[in-house]
């Protein structure tokens, strides 16, 4: 008898044993961990997605605007593209940007911006045929690393010659900032694979170990890290699969490999380090998928199919590169088609494929930190479905189905899309709304997000706005509410 009841007992605590490794880790903090973060940075994309993103991982974030002169902050964005204002700061001068005071131990993000201004959709246009465009050209990028290295060749286009004088300015500011390269992250914004981006990122190589590509997605990774470097037991590993290897981004190799380096540099600068083998990686902890190639693999879909099978019902956050300024319509098709994760935790697929990967990652990191710190799972599922859609309404109904059509109205109407007037914006809010109603319709309801705890998109309803009078800063929320977090009531609570 005695023989049998310890059987009984041991078996119960297998049992026990099996079901706590396959539970996320939980455990309650007496008061949530506070982060404040200043930045210089006040699109509404980004901001809205860093409260989401901290809301998720159940702590409190304050952030300040602006040059304020103080050493309190845990995390700051030193975004030089967008001080004061996206139009205004891409034309001042570099060097009246002074380096902050900051506590020796805060984490910081610098943004190198991009060549010229953008103040007007002919402004825009400008930028690109003058400066991106001649940068294409091998021998254009040498000369002008050539001048920012030695500061005595002479350049003839006035263009060209103002982004190295920038470039110049920006490293003048980090000499004169001495800041801990290893809470340092430094982002290039806008620069194209060759040699120019190469040199940059080797030259400001000097002020951090960490240079990638991009802009956007460096607050999103200053909370990250700042999440990690508050866990108990942060993992070492993050769990990814690839849709297409090999053919990640495009049919360009420098392109490919440009986003293969961004991906490692990120997780370097969370220290994680990438594992193909999610069968060994813990069924609760989101598994990584990069999507990428699009239309560019014949056997796109194949891929997709097997990727989604592959992670099963393990949850799972998607960066889709396959092409800027959107989602990828034939994976959303596939996943409507009956191949969509059981357990989608995030879907991101913002402007630049730089900056959805890092966002995406820090979604990671903050989901992971969640479990870890929280007693409340429900809620964080509630947050991580705010989130996920939020990213539908923006990165696929408005960017991929419904922003080109807009602009071309705009612009038939004699809108400038990057200065539009309050009646302009007004109207166009109107539009979206009205279009965005009709793209859910078509739909059906079957984008393929498993809800558990927010109701329908068709039953909350949505609201638009474009606070900076621009076609891109919009902002969709999936209800009325301001708050950090968008207030979701669950459905179990009617």
């Amino acid at each position: 008898m005695k023989l049998r009841i310890l059987n009984r007992w041991i078996i119960l605590i297998l049992v026990v044993i099996s079901v706590a490794a396959f539970t996320p880790v939980q455990s309650v903090a007496s008061e949530p961990v506070e982060i404040s973060l200043r930045t210089l940075d006040d699109r509404p994309p980004n901001n809205l997605m860093v409260k989401q993103i901290a809301a998720i991982a159940g702590i409190d974030l304050t952030i300040v605007f602006g040059q304020k002169d103080s050493p309190e902050e845990d995390c700051v964005s030193i975004n030089a593209a967008v001080a004061d204002s996206l139009i205004g700061s891409r034309s001042a001068d570099p060097c009246s940007l002074e380096p902050p005071t900051v506590r020796p131990d805060a984490l910081l993000h610098f943004a190198v911006p991009r060549a010229q201004p953008t103040v007007t959709e002919q402004g825009m246009a400008g930028e690109y045929s003058r400066v991106l465009q001649e940068l294409a050209d091998v021998d254009v990028q040498r000369t002008a690393l050539n001048a920012v290295r030695n500061g005595s060749l002479e350049l003839e286009d006035r263009a060209l010659a103002s982004y190295v004088d920038r470039i110049r300015g920006w490293i003048d500011f980090l000499e004169r900032a001495d800041y801990d390269p290893d809470r340092l992250l430094i982002t290039l914004d806008d620069n194209r694979p060759g040699p120019l981006s190469d040199g940059l990122k080797i030259l400001f190589g000097q002020y951090s170990h960490y240079v990638t590509d991009g802009t956007d997605e460096g607050m999103m990774l200053l909370i990250a890290r700042a999440l990690r470097e508050r866990q108990i037991d942060p993992p070492s590993t993050i769990g990814m699969v690839f849709t297409a290897p090999g053919d990640l981004v495009s049919t360009q190799p420098l392109e490919s490999g440009m986003m293969i380096e961004n991906i490692l540099l990120m997780t370097d600068w969370l220290g994680l380090r990438i594992s193909p083998n999610i069968g060994y990686y813990e069924p609760w902890r989101p598994v990584f998928w990069f999507h990428g190639a699009g239309a560019y693999s014949s056997n796109i879909e194949y891929l997709i199919r097997e990727t989604s099978a592959s992670v099963g019902d393990r949850p799972v956050i998607v960066a889709d590169i396959a092409r800027v300024n959107g989602g990828d319509e034939l994976l959303i098709d596939v996943w409507r088609d009956g191949a969509a994760p059981s357990n989608l935790c995030g879907y991101l697929a913002w402007n630049t494929c730089s900056n959805t990967i890092g966002s995406a990652i820090a979604l990671w990191a903050s989901i992971d930190y969640a479990y870890e710190h929280t007693a409340d799972p429900e809620g964080v599922r509630a947050g991580i479905e705010t989130f996920l859609w939020s990213r539908f309404l923006d990165d696929y109904f408005y960017q991929t189905q419904i922003r080109t059509e807009i602009s071309n109205i705009a612009r038939s109407e004699g809108a400038d899309l990057y200065n539009l007037s309050v009646e302009e914006s007004a109207h166009l809010v109107d539009l979206i709304t009205q279009r965005l109603n009709e793209v859910w319709n078509q739909s059906e309801n079957a984008i393929p997000v498993p809800l558990r705890f927010v109701e329908p998109l068709s039953s909350t309803g949505f609201v638009v706005e474009l606070p900076w009078n621009r076609l891109f800063e919009i902002e969709l929320f999936i209800n009325d509410r301001r708050g950090v977090l968008p207030t979701i009531r669950p459905i179990t609570e009617k």
